[in-house]
């Protein structure tokens, strides 16, 4: 049966073997492309419809399923009757491009406001600088590893590489402000703790 795709190949369906020879479907009814069930109608803005679902697999990544689906679908229209058009009523991955889309620009905030807090305690564009590069260079090197183990850029990836830019902005002012102290051409700063008032 799952080989069988026009009607003219169901209506040479074998019904029975009798000695008078053989009896067909197209012999007692016929086969045509219609629904499955005519007891409900759709419509949609007002006109008569016909619903298609696309579901995608659990490993599948939605954002590909929805644009090879509307990729086919395009490509389909192409050869519709006149009078038939298609619209796409419900579209679930709107949710997830767009939470894709802030969570980037929440990235790129981060970043902007890192930098920004590095120079402001540091006052040294040099010291600015080193750890400015490492922020696209660790990030690259985690989307890498991200394809490397086969896992997929999704929002759950994405907001999880949030919160490092608040550990780029600490490492620096520790390590430049260590440095700093060490560093024999740097000026020591001597604090004297307070003297109690008895003491002389």
């Amino acid at each position: 049966m799952g080989r069988l795709t026009t009607p003219q190949e169901f209506d040479n369906i074998v019904v029975k073997n009798s000695s008078d020879g053989l009896v067909l479907l197209k012999d007692v009814g016929h086969a045509e492309v219609g629904a499955e069930d005519y007891s409900s109608t759709l419509k949609y803005s007002g006109h008569e419809a016909l619903g298609i679902g696309v579901e995608q697999l659990s490993s599948a990544n939605a954002l590909s399923v929805d644009r090879l689906a509307k990729a086919e679908l395009a490509k389909l229209a192409e050869n519709f009757p006149p009078g038939l058009q298609y619209a796409i009523a419900f579209d679930s991955t709107t949710v997830v491009g767009d939470s894709i889309r802030e969570v980037l620009w929440t990235l790129g905030m981060a970043i902007l406001i890192v930098i920004t807090v590095i120079f402001l305690f540091l006052l040294d564009w040099r010291a600015t600088i080193i750890p400015a590069v490492t922020i696209p260079v660790s990030l690259i090197g985690t989307f890498a590893f991200i394809k490397l183990f086969g896992f997929s850029i999704n929002s759950l990836t994405l907001f999880a590489s949030r919160w490092p830019p608040g550990w780029w902005s600490t490492t620096p002012l520790w390590s430049s402000r260590t440095c700093s102290a060490t560093s024999p051409w740097s000026t020591p700063i001597h604090i004297r703790p307070p003297r109690a008032p008895w003491a002389r």
